[in-house]
Protein backbone atom coordinates (compact mmCIF):
# COMPACT_ATOMS: atom_id res chain seq x y z
CA UNK A 1 0.00 0.00 0.00
CA UNK A 2 1.12 3.54 -0.57
CA UNK A 3 1.02 4.53 3.19
CA UNK A 4 3.94 1.69 3.82
CA UNK A 5 5.93 2.24 1.67
CA UNK A 6 9.22 3.93 3.06
CA UNK A 7 9.88 7.53 2.49
CA UNK A 8 13.12 9.47 3.29
CA UNK A 9 12.76 12.26 6.36
CA UNK A 10 12.99 14.69 3.54
CA UNK A 11 9.81 13.79 1.90
CA UNK A 12 8.01 13.28 5.09
CA UNK A 13 8.90 16.54 6.05
CA UNK A 14 8.06 18.06 3.13
CA UNK A 15 5.17 16.53 2.81
CA UNK A 16 4.06 17.37 6.18
CA UNK A 17 4.81 21.37 5.65
CA UNK A 18 3.37 21.76 2.83
CA UNK A 19 -0.66 19.49 3.67
CA UNK A 20 0.27 21.86 6.88
CA UNK A 21 0.38 24.89 5.15
CA UNK A 22 -1.86 23.99 2.61
CA UNK A 23 -4.78 23.35 5.29
CA UNK A 24 -3.36 26.99 6.74
CA UNK A 25 -3.99 28.55 3.76
CA UNK A 26 -7.24 26.91 3.16
CA UNK A 27 -8.51 28.40 6.41
CA UNK A 28 -7.18 31.88 6.05
CA UNK A 29 -9.15 31.68 2.07
CA UNK A 30 -12.61 30.91 3.67
CA UNK A 31 -12.05 33.33 6.47
CA UNK A 32 -10.63 36.35 4.26
CA UNK A 33 -14.01 34.96 1.93
CA UNK A 34 -16.41 35.22 4.80
CA UNK A 35 -15.20 38.38 5.97
CA UNK A 36 -14.94 40.17 2.32
CA UNK A 37 -18.48 38.89 1.41
CA UNK A 38 -20.14 40.10 5.05
CA UNK A 39 -18.16 43.73 4.33
CA UNK A 40 -19.55 44.05 0.81
CA UNK A 41 -23.07 42.32 1.10
CA UNK A 42 -23.43 44.57 4.44
CA UNK A 43 -22.57 47.79 3.47
CA UNK A 44 -24.78 46.91 0.80
CA UNK A 45 -27.29 46.39 2.17
CA UNK A 46 -26.81 49.11 4.51
CA UNK A 47 -27.06 51.65 1.94
CA UNK A 48 -30.53 50.39 0.32
CA UNK A 49 -32.16 50.49 3.94
CA UNK A 50 -31.10 53.83 4.21
CA UNK A 51 -32.53 54.63 0.74
CA UNK A 52 -35.69 52.66 1.36
CA UNK A 53 -36.14 54.38 4.93
CA UNK A 54 -35.56 57.97 3.10
CA UNK A 55 -38.07 56.93 0.70
CA UNK A 56 -40.57 55.66 2.61
CA UNK A 57 -40.24 58.78 4.78
CA UNK A 58 -40.95 60.82 1.55
CA UNK A 59 -44.36 58.68 0.79
CA UNK A 60 -45.23 58.93 4.92
CA UNK A 61 -44.82 62.75 4.68
CA UNK A 62 -47.41 63.11 1.69
CA UNK A 63 -45.58 62.41 -1.36
CA UNK A 64 -47.17 61.86 -4.80
CA UNK A 65 -46.07 59.35 -6.55
CA UNK A 66 -49.19 57.70 -8.20
CA UNK A 67 -47.90 56.42 -11.47
CA UNK A 68 -44.75 58.28 -11.89
CA UNK A 69 -41.55 59.31 -10.48
CA UNK A 70 -40.78 61.67 -7.75
CA UNK A 71 -38.46 64.42 -9.24
CA UNK A 72 -36.00 63.98 -6.33
CA UNK A 73 -35.27 59.94 -7.41
CA UNK A 74 -34.31 60.45 -10.94
CA UNK A 75 -32.37 57.55 -10.45
CA UNK A 76 -35.41 55.58 -10.75
CA UNK A 77 -36.95 57.05 -13.94
CA UNK A 78 -37.35 54.46 -17.26
CA UNK A 79 -33.92 53.72 -19.43
CA UNK A 80 -32.34 52.88 -15.84
CA UNK A 81 -32.05 49.33 -15.23
CA UNK A 82 -30.00 49.38 -11.95
CA UNK A 83 -32.66 50.56 -9.35
CA UNK A 84 -36.29 50.07 -9.03
CA UNK A 85 -39.33 50.61 -6.59
CA UNK A 86 -43.12 49.81 -6.07
CA UNK A 87 -45.54 51.09 -3.61
CA UNK A 88 -48.80 48.84 -2.97
CA UNK A 89 -52.21 49.69 -0.74
CA UNK A 90 -53.82 47.65 2.06
CA UNK A 91 -55.41 45.67 -0.76
CA UNK A 92 -52.30 44.55 -2.28
CA UNK A 93 -53.03 46.87 -5.72
CA UNK A 94 -49.96 48.71 -6.98
CA UNK A 95 -50.05 52.11 -6.90
CA UNK A 96 -46.87 53.31 -8.52
CA UNK A 97 -43.80 51.65 -9.71
CA UNK A 98 -40.69 53.49 -10.96
CA UNK A 99 -40.13 54.13 -14.91
CA UNK A 100 -37.57 51.95 -14.57
CA UNK A 101 -39.96 48.86 -14.44
CA UNK A 102 -41.93 49.57 -16.87
CA UNK A 103 -44.71 47.48 -16.43
CA UNK A 104 -43.48 44.73 -14.26
CA UNK A 105 -43.52 44.64 -11.15
CA UNK A 106 -41.22 43.55 -8.24
CA UNK A 107 -41.72 40.32 -6.69
CA UNK A 108 -43.30 40.77 -2.86
CA UNK A 109 -41.50 40.11 -0.19
CA UNK A 110 -41.35 35.91 1.29
CA UNK A 111 -42.42 36.85 4.90
CA UNK A 112 -45.17 39.94 5.87
CA UNK A 113 -43.71 43.02 6.63
CA UNK A 114 -44.62 44.60 10.07
CA UNK A 115 -42.64 47.51 11.71
CA UNK A 116 -38.65 45.90 10.68
CA UNK A 117 -37.82 46.12 7.24
CA UNK A 118 -37.61 42.71 5.14
CA UNK A 119 -34.28 42.29 2.91
CA UNK A 120 -34.34 39.31 0.17
CA UNK A 121 -33.13 38.78 -3.03
CA UNK A 122 -35.27 38.72 -6.19
CA UNK A 123 -35.15 38.68 -10.06
CA UNK A 124 -35.69 42.42 -11.51
CA UNK A 125 -37.98 43.27 -14.06
CA UNK A 126 -34.97 43.13 -16.69
CA UNK A 127 -33.67 39.75 -15.39
CA UNK A 128 -30.73 40.95 -13.33
CA UNK A 129 -29.83 39.39 -10.33
CA UNK A 130 -31.14 42.36 -7.16
CA UNK A 131 -31.76 42.72 -3.71
CA UNK A 132 -34.96 44.32 -1.85
CA UNK A 133 -36.09 46.09 0.87
CA UNK A 134 -39.89 46.06 1.95
CA UNK A 135 -41.24 48.89 4.23
CA UNK A 136 -44.90 49.26 5.68
CA UNK A 137 -45.68 52.66 5.56
CA UNK A 138 -48.86 55.28 6.74
CA UNK A 139 -52.13 53.69 5.94
CA UNK A 140 -50.73 49.81 5.22
CA UNK A 141 -49.09 50.20 2.11
CA UNK A 142 -46.78 48.20 1.22
CA UNK A 143 -43.41 50.00 -0.20
CA UNK A 144 -40.47 48.10 -2.07
CA UNK A 145 -37.41 49.65 -3.26
CA UNK A 146 -34.90 47.04 -5.06
CA UNK A 147 -31.20 47.76 -6.54
CA UNK A 148 -29.39 45.47 -9.06
CA UNK A 149 -26.58 43.72 -7.41
CA UNK A 150 -24.77 41.93 -10.36
CA UNK A 151 -22.16 44.25 -10.31
CA UNK A 152 -21.39 43.59 -6.48
CA UNK A 153 -21.32 39.61 -7.17
CA UNK A 154 -18.50 40.97 -10.42
CA UNK A 155 -16.83 42.44 -7.39
CA UNK A 156 -16.73 39.18 -5.73
CA UNK A 157 -16.02 36.81 -8.18
CA UNK A 158 -13.06 38.57 -8.88
CA UNK A 159 -11.76 39.31 -5.15
CA UNK A 160 -12.43 35.32 -5.21
CA UNK A 161 -9.76 34.72 -8.25
CA UNK A 162 -7.19 37.35 -6.46
CA UNK A 163 -7.41 35.10 -3.51
CA UNK A 164 -7.08 31.92 -5.13
CA UNK A 165 -4.34 33.67 -7.16
CA UNK A 166 -2.64 35.22 -3.58
CA UNK A 167 -3.03 31.85 -1.87
CA UNK A 168 -1.67 29.20 -4.86
CA UNK A 169 1.08 31.76 -5.25
CA UNK A 170 1.86 31.15 -1.30
CA UNK A 171 1.40 28.01 -1.64
CA UNK A 172 4.15 27.32 -4.06
CA UNK A 173 6.44 29.68 -2.58
CA UNK A 174 5.88 27.76 0.54
CA UNK A 175 6.72 24.72 -1.10
CA UNK A 176 9.81 26.33 -2.91
CA UNK A 177 11.11 27.36 0.73
CA UNK A 178 10.18 24.39 2.73
CA UNK A 179 12.19 22.20 0.13
CA UNK A 180 15.05 24.40 0.32
CA UNK A 181 15.06 24.43 3.85
CA UNK A 182 14.46 21.37 4.53
CA UNK A 183 17.20 20.03 2.18
CA UNK A 184 19.71 22.93 4.06
CA UNK A 185 18.54 21.55 7.29
CA UNK A 186 19.21 17.74 6.18
CA UNK A 187 22.29 18.25 4.64
CA UNK A 188 24.56 17.07 8.00
CA UNK A 189 22.58 14.19 8.14
CA UNK A 190 23.15 13.27 4.58
CA UNK A 191 26.66 14.02 4.26
CA UNK A 192 26.83 12.12 8.19
CA UNK A 193 25.35 9.03 6.20
CA UNK A 194 27.53 9.39 3.28
CA UNK A 195 30.28 9.28 5.48
CA UNK A 196 29.36 6.80 8.05
CA UNK A 197 28.41 4.09 4.59
CA UNK A 198 31.61 5.00 3.31
CA UNK A 199 33.16 3.79 6.53
CA UNK A 200 31.21 0.60 6.90
CA UNK A 201 31.93 -0.36 3.10
CA UNK A 202 36.17 0.35 4.13
CA UNK A 203 36.93 1.17 7.75
CA UNK A 204 39.69 3.14 6.87
CA UNK A 205 37.67 5.98 5.97
CA UNK A 206 38.83 8.58 8.40
CA UNK A 207 36.07 9.58 10.77
CA UNK A 208 33.25 11.98 10.13
CA UNK A 209 34.32 15.10 12.05
CA UNK A 210 31.46 15.88 14.86
CA UNK A 211 31.53 19.71 14.61
CA UNK A 212 29.51 20.10 11.75
CA UNK A 213 26.60 18.01 12.91
CA UNK A 214 23.70 19.25 14.51
CA UNK A 215 23.46 18.82 18.92
CA UNK A 216 20.72 15.50 18.00
CA UNK A 217 23.36 13.86 15.55
CA UNK A 218 26.68 14.49 17.96
CA UNK A 219 25.73 11.18 20.37
CA UNK A 220 24.72 9.22 17.01
CA UNK A 221 27.92 10.33 15.53
CA UNK A 222 30.22 9.78 18.36
CA UNK A 223 28.91 5.93 19.22
CA UNK A 224 29.24 5.48 14.90
CA UNK A 225 32.72 6.43 15.01
CA UNK A 226 33.52 4.75 18.31
CA UNK A 227 32.18 1.86 16.85
CA UNK A 228 34.49 2.26 13.19
CA UNK A 229 37.21 2.87 15.51
CA UNK A 230 36.92 -0.17 16.89
CA UNK A 231 35.70 -2.54 14.22
CA UNK A 232 38.90 -0.95 11.97
CA UNK A 233 40.75 -2.25 14.71
CA UNK A 234 39.55 -5.86 15.12
CA UNK A 235 39.90 -5.91 10.79
CA UNK A 236 43.77 -4.74 11.59
CA UNK A 237 44.47 -7.35 13.95
CA UNK A 238 42.88 -10.11 12.20
CA UNK A 239 44.62 -9.09 8.81
CA UNK A 240 48.05 -9.07 10.63
CA UNK A 241 47.46 -11.97 12.62
CA UNK A 242 46.65 -13.85 9.00
CA UNK A 243 49.75 -12.55 7.11
CA UNK A 244 51.97 -13.37 9.95
CA UNK A 245 50.50 -17.09 9.94
CA UNK A 246 51.16 -17.07 6.84
CA UNK A 247 54.67 -15.72 6.66
CA UNK A 248 55.52 -18.02 9.74
CA UNK A 249 54.07 -21.18 8.39
CA UNK A 250 55.75 -20.85 5.15
CA UNK A 251 59.51 -21.70 6.98
CA UNK A 252 58.40 -25.32 8.43
CA UNK A 253 56.57 -26.36 5.35
CA UNK A 254 59.34 -25.90 3.41
CA UNK A 255 61.51 -27.98 6.03
CA UNK A 256 58.86 -30.68 5.95
CA UNK A 257 58.65 -30.54 2.18
CA UNK A 258 62.44 -31.03 2.27
CA UNK A 259 62.85 -33.91 5.01
CA UNK A 260 60.13 -35.31 2.65
CA UNK A 261 61.83 -34.98 0.19
CA UNK A 262 65.22 -36.54 1.84
CA UNK A 263 63.26 -39.64 3.59
CA UNK A 264 63.61 -42.74 1.86
CA UNK A 265 60.83 -45.38 2.81
CA UNK A 266 61.85 -48.94 4.22
CA UNK A 267 58.68 -50.26 2.37
CA UNK A 268 55.21 -50.27 0.98
CA UNK A 269 53.32 -48.81 4.13
CA UNK A 270 56.09 -46.42 4.90
CA UNK A 271 55.87 -45.06 0.86
CA UNK A 272 52.36 -44.69 1.25
CA UNK A 273 52.31 -42.59 4.76
CA UNK A 274 55.30 -40.37 3.24
CA UNK A 275 52.73 -39.61 -0.14
CA UNK A 276 49.69 -39.16 2.40
CA UNK A 277 52.02 -36.62 4.19
CA UNK A 278 53.31 -34.92 1.18
CA UNK A 279 49.69 -34.62 0.45
CA UNK A 280 48.48 -32.57 3.09
CA UNK A 281 51.67 -30.44 3.48
CA UNK A 282 50.83 -29.90 -0.42
CA UNK A 283 47.10 -28.83 0.84
CA UNK A 284 48.59 -26.72 3.65
CA UNK A 285 50.98 -24.63 1.30
CA UNK A 286 47.84 -23.96 -0.61
CA UNK A 287 46.06 -22.59 2.11
CA UNK A 288 48.62 -20.51 3.56
CA UNK A 289 49.44 -18.98 -0.15
CA UNK A 290 45.52 -18.38 -0.14
CA UNK A 291 45.53 -17.09 3.10
CA UNK A 292 48.74 -14.57 2.45
CA UNK A 293 47.35 -13.48 -0.54
CA UNK A 294 43.68 -12.40 0.86
CA UNK A 295 45.17 -10.88 3.79
CA UNK A 296 47.59 -8.54 1.41
CA UNK A 297 44.30 -7.90 -1.21
CA UNK A 298 42.18 -7.09 1.95
CA UNK A 299 45.00 -4.79 3.22
CA UNK A 300 45.19 -2.62 0.11
CA UNK A 301 48.81 -4.02 -0.88
CA UNK A 302 48.08 -5.33 -3.33
CA UNK A 303 45.25 -5.10 -5.91
CA UNK A 304 43.39 -7.20 -8.68
CA UNK A 305 45.06 -7.03 -12.30
CA UNK A 306 42.25 -7.86 -14.90
CA UNK A 307 44.08 -8.89 -17.91
CA UNK A 308 43.31 -11.55 -20.98
CA UNK A 309 43.90 -15.37 -19.36
CA UNK A 310 43.82 -18.00 -21.31
CA UNK A 311 41.47 -20.63 -18.83
CA UNK A 312 41.46 -23.56 -20.86
CA UNK A 313 45.34 -23.64 -20.35
CA UNK A 314 45.62 -23.01 -16.33
CA UNK A 315 43.36 -25.59 -16.49
CA UNK A 316 45.07 -28.25 -17.99
CA UNK A 317 48.29 -27.05 -15.98
CA UNK A 318 46.31 -27.47 -12.79
CA UNK A 319 45.48 -30.85 -13.96
CA UNK A 320 49.01 -32.07 -14.35
CA UNK A 321 49.92 -30.97 -10.78
CA UNK A 322 47.23 -33.03 -9.21
CA UNK A 323 47.13 -36.02 -11.87
CA UNK A 324 50.02 -37.83 -9.71
CA UNK A 325 47.93 -37.49 -6.88
CA UNK A 326 45.00 -38.53 -8.30
CA UNK A 327 46.41 -41.73 -9.98
CA UNK A 328 47.88 -42.89 -6.55
CA UNK A 329 43.50 -42.49 -5.64
CA UNK A 330 42.63 -44.28 -8.91
CA UNK A 331 40.73 -41.09 -10.09
CA UNK A 332 39.38 -40.31 -13.38
CA UNK A 333 40.52 -36.59 -14.52
CA UNK A 334 37.63 -35.43 -17.43
CA UNK A 335 38.92 -32.44 -18.96
CA UNK A 336 36.35 -31.29 -21.68
CA UNK A 337 37.42 -27.62 -22.66
CA UNK A 338 38.42 -26.15 -26.11
CA UNK A 339 42.24 -25.67 -26.75
CA UNK A 340 42.56 -22.25 -25.77
CA UNK A 341 39.52 -19.93 -23.81
CA UNK A 342 40.53 -16.65 -22.86
CA UNK A 343 38.55 -14.93 -19.81
CA UNK A 344 39.05 -11.47 -18.55
CA UNK A 345 40.31 -12.02 -14.96
CA UNK A 346 43.18 -11.75 -12.24
CA UNK A 347 45.76 -14.70 -13.46
CA UNK A 348 47.54 -14.83 -10.16
CA UNK A 349 44.23 -14.87 -7.83
CA UNK A 350 42.37 -17.33 -10.48
CA UNK A 351 45.49 -19.96 -11.08
CA UNK A 352 44.87 -20.25 -6.83
CA UNK A 353 41.56 -20.71 -6.53
CA UNK A 354 41.45 -23.40 -9.44
CA UNK A 355 44.40 -25.02 -7.92
CA UNK A 356 42.13 -25.19 -4.18
CA UNK A 357 38.62 -26.25 -6.47
CA UNK A 358 40.72 -29.19 -8.18
CA UNK A 359 42.90 -30.05 -5.15
CA UNK A 360 39.53 -30.46 -2.95
CA UNK A 361 38.05 -32.13 -5.67
CA UNK A 362 41.04 -34.93 -5.73
CA UNK A 363 41.57 -35.09 -2.42
CA UNK A 364 38.18 -35.93 -1.12
CA UNK A 365 36.57 -37.93 -3.97
CA UNK A 366 36.18 -41.67 -3.36
CA UNK A 367 38.76 -43.51 -4.53
CA UNK A 368 38.55 -44.87 -8.41
CA UNK A 369 36.01 -42.54 -9.32
CA UNK A 370 35.75 -39.58 -11.82
CA UNK A 371 36.21 -36.23 -11.73
CA UNK A 372 35.22 -33.76 -14.74
CA UNK A 373 35.86 -30.31 -15.43
CA UNK A 374 33.75 -28.49 -17.83
CA UNK A 375 32.71 -24.87 -18.87
CA UNK A 376 29.34 -23.40 -19.83
CA UNK A 377 29.27 -20.18 -22.27
CA UNK A 378 26.12 -18.08 -22.14
CA UNK A 379 25.73 -14.40 -23.22
CA UNK A 380 29.70 -14.20 -23.33
CA UNK A 381 29.70 -15.21 -19.90
CA UNK A 382 31.43 -18.47 -18.88
CA UNK A 383 31.13 -20.32 -15.96
CA UNK A 384 33.68 -23.46 -15.04
CA UNK A 385 32.02 -26.67 -13.27
CA UNK A 386 34.19 -28.88 -11.54
CA UNK A 387 31.95 -31.95 -10.52
CA UNK A 388 33.17 -34.97 -8.16
CA UNK A 389 31.11 -37.86 -6.86
CA UNK A 390 30.29 -37.21 -3.26
CA UNK A 391 28.84 -40.22 -0.95
CA UNK A 392 29.50 -38.53 2.53
CA UNK A 393 27.03 -34.90 1.28
CA UNK A 394 23.26 -34.51 1.78
CA UNK A 395 21.77 -30.91 0.59
CA UNK A 396 21.76 -29.62 3.53
CA UNK A 397 25.69 -29.94 3.79
CA UNK A 398 25.93 -28.55 0.74
CA UNK A 399 24.09 -25.29 1.66
CA UNK A 400 26.82 -24.53 4.36
CA UNK A 401 29.88 -25.44 1.60
CA UNK A 402 32.13 -22.83 1.96
CA UNK A 403 31.72 -21.73 5.64
CA UNK A 404 35.14 -21.95 7.60
CA UNK A 405 35.93 -25.05 9.14
CA UNK A 406 32.88 -26.72 8.20
CA UNK A 407 32.30 -30.39 7.97
CA UNK A 408 29.66 -32.48 6.83
CA UNK A 409 27.39 -34.63 8.97
CA UNK A 410 28.51 -37.98 7.54
CA UNK A 411 31.72 -40.02 7.00
CA UNK A 412 35.02 -39.79 8.75
CA UNK A 413 37.52 -37.47 9.34
CA UNK A 414 39.15 -36.56 7.06
CA UNK A 415 36.94 -37.19 4.33
CA UNK A 416 35.45 -33.55 4.15
CA UNK A 417 34.40 -31.44 1.22
CA UNK A 418 34.92 -28.16 3.03
CA UNK A 419 36.73 -26.33 5.16
CA UNK A 420 39.04 -23.64 4.84
CA UNK A 421 40.14 -24.50 1.12
CA UNK A 422 36.67 -23.81 0.11
CA UNK A 423 36.33 -20.61 2.08
CA UNK A 424 39.81 -19.15 0.91
CA UNK A 425 38.11 -20.12 -2.63
CA UNK A 426 34.89 -18.12 -1.80
CA UNK A 427 36.47 -15.25 -0.73
CA UNK A 428 39.06 -14.98 -3.57
CA UNK A 429 36.62 -15.07 -5.92
CA UNK A 430 34.55 -12.35 -4.57
CA UNK A 431 37.69 -10.19 -4.48
CA UNK A 432 37.58 -10.73 -8.74
CA UNK A 433 33.97 -10.37 -8.64
CA UNK A 434 33.56 -14.15 -9.19
CA UNK A 435 31.11 -16.08 -8.08
CA UNK A 436 31.19 -19.73 -6.24
CA UNK A 437 28.48 -22.03 -5.99
CA UNK A 438 27.59 -25.72 -4.78
CA UNK A 439 25.07 -27.71 -6.67
CA UNK A 440 24.67 -31.71 -5.47
CA UNK A 441 23.09 -33.78 -8.30
CA UNK A 442 22.42 -36.97 -8.39
CA UNK A 443 25.00 -38.17 -6.20
CA UNK A 444 27.78 -35.51 -7.68
CA UNK A 445 28.95 -32.78 -6.43
CA UNK A 446 29.27 -29.72 -8.62
CA UNK A 447 30.98 -26.67 -7.77
CA UNK A 448 30.63 -23.59 -10.48
CA UNK A 449 33.19 -20.90 -11.00
CA UNK A 450 30.93 -17.77 -12.49
CA UNK A 451 30.77 -14.36 -13.75
CA UNK A 452 34.09 -14.87 -16.12
CA UNK A 453 33.97 -12.68 -18.94
CA UNK A 454 35.21 -13.51 -22.43
CA UNK A 455 38.02 -11.57 -24.10
CA UNK A 456 35.07 -10.76 -26.50
CA UNK A 457 32.90 -9.07 -23.88
CA UNK A 458 36.00 -6.92 -22.84
CA UNK A 459 36.55 -5.57 -26.82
Amino acid sequence: MWNDRPRSIRARLALRIVLGGGALLALLFSALDLVIDHQLYSRFDEALLARGQQMAADIAGGTRIEHGTRHGWPEFRAGNHTDFYQLWNATGVTVARSGSSGNEDLARPPRPVDDAAVLYDLRLPDGHRGRAAAFRVAGGHLFVVASEREALDLLESRIHVALVAGVSCALLLMVTLSHAAVRAGLRPLETFGQRAAARALNPDTPAAPAAPLPDELRPIGAALDNAFAELTRALLRERRFARDLAHELRTPLAELFSLLETTQPADEVSRERLALAGSTLTGMSRIVDGLLALARYEAGIDAPVVEPFDLAGAVRTQCGAVEPRARGRGLALDVRLDPELWVMTDALLIERILANLLGNAVDHSPAGSRVEVFCWLQEEAVTLVISNAAPDLDAEDVARLGERHFRPSRGAPGSAHAGLGLALCAALAERIDLRLAFDLHEGRLWVKLGGLRTLESAL
